[in-house]
């Protein structure tokens, strides 16, 4: 006969094995609240930030060899709490008079050149527009664009306008992108140097696939859907890994690339001064003694924009806007708009008495 009575001993460790289990989910479902908090407080204007998300399309369209561009002509309230105006050419400036007498200077950068979270009239472009009659300064900056997409940009700018001059403005996030065939979920071209030479690869940029949202990455998905800050945070990760996973493929074995061969953002600035027949001004954000070096090498004219005031982000929200995300302010612009000036001064001259 089996004894199912149950001993004082085994009725302890029962117990013990059920409090242990409740102590574990205890701790799991603490953690998993703390969790929930921090990223919470961390992505406190998220809610915001992603009622937007869909309307990215409205600014921004899928192009071939350069990723994305803007959409021409479009205007409205952006998500960064700015009215944006593309002109004929998708891009944030007035419409393009090549034909003009003035000095024609080409700007090229990312989001801070095309002026995210300011108005119309307060990106640098326009600033420096307004200040300098003689001069018409193209703005061709765009949301997100590396060196790489930069330079692809002037490539095709650059045969109708015959720029006088460019401004390369050179953003700290351009060298880590410039490595990758995807940007924040979005699908970008980029290049190898492959014995001293550029290769651009992932190109034609691969389309967004049949019922895929350009403009939503994994990450945002899974909030919409579930509302938990942790999991974005966690998709967040998946994201980035992601978009390192997919840069793989195309890329040179380890065995055939050096350190210094894995980063081409100094032989793209080469080939876009080469492009640019010796007429750029290379203007970084963040301070880099290696491109200061190089350039000084090479005879790159060269402005450090990172000893300025405009370097210094933003703050998290402007008053009535979404997150910034580290963005010139107004009053950021109007440094870099100077600095950017003051820089070209020089050039400017030479090419009035040449005149």
């Amino acid at each position: 006969m089996i004894d199912t009575t149950t001993t004082p001993k085994k009725a302890g460790c029962l117990k013990k094995l059920a409090l242990s289990l409740f102590s574990v989910l205890l701790v799991l479902v603490l953690t998993i609240l703390a969790g929930e908090l921090y990223c919470k407080k961390r992505y406190a204007m998220l809610e915001e930030t992603l009622k937007w998300e869909g309307r990215k399309g409205d600014y921004f369209t899928y192009e071939p060899v350069l990723g994305w561009t803007g959409k021409p002509g479009v205007s409205g309230l952006h998500g960064s709490g700015a009215v944006i105006t593309h002109n004929e050419r998708g891009l944030r400036d007035t419409p393009w008079d090549i034909q003009t007498d003035k000095i024609k200077v080409l700007l090229l950068g990312d989001s801070n050149m095309w002026g995210y979270g300011v108005e119309d009239d307060e990106y640098p472009g326009a600033l420096l527009n307004a200040r300098t009659p003689d001069v018409r300064w193209f703005n061709a900056g765009m949301n997100g664009y590396g060196t790489d997409q930069q330079y692809l940009s002037f490539k095709q700018l650059a045969p109708e306008l015959q720029p006088d001059w460019t401004v390369l403005v050179v953003c700290g996030n351009d060298r880590k992108e410039n490595l990758h065939s995807r940007v924040r979920g979005y699908n970008k071209p980029y290049f190898t140097v492959e014995e001293g030479e550029l290769v651009r690869r992932n190109s034609p940029v691969p389309p967004p696939t049949e019922g895929e949202n350009l403009y939503a990455p994994i990450a945002n998905r899974v909030f919409m859907k579930t509302r938990s800050y942790l999991l974005y945070h966690i998709a967040q990760a998946l994201d980035a890994r992601m978009d390192v996973e997919a840069n793989k493929p195309a890329r040179l074995p380890k065995k055939k690339r050096g350190k210094a061969s894995d980063d081409p953002t100094l032989p793209l600035i080469q080939a876009l001064y080469d492009a640019a027949d010796g007429r750029l001004l290379v203007c970084p954000m963040t301070e880099d003694r290696e491109m200061a070096d190089y350039c000084k090498a090479q005879g790159i004219p060269f402005a450090d924009m990172s000893k300025t005031d405009a370097a210094q982000p933003g703050p998290l929200q402007y008053p009535g806007g979404a997150p910034k995300h580290g963005h010139w302010t107004p009053e950021g612009n109007v440094v870099a708009a100077e600095f950017i000036l003051e820089s070209m001064q020089p050039h400017l001259e030479t090419i009035r008495k040449n005149r």
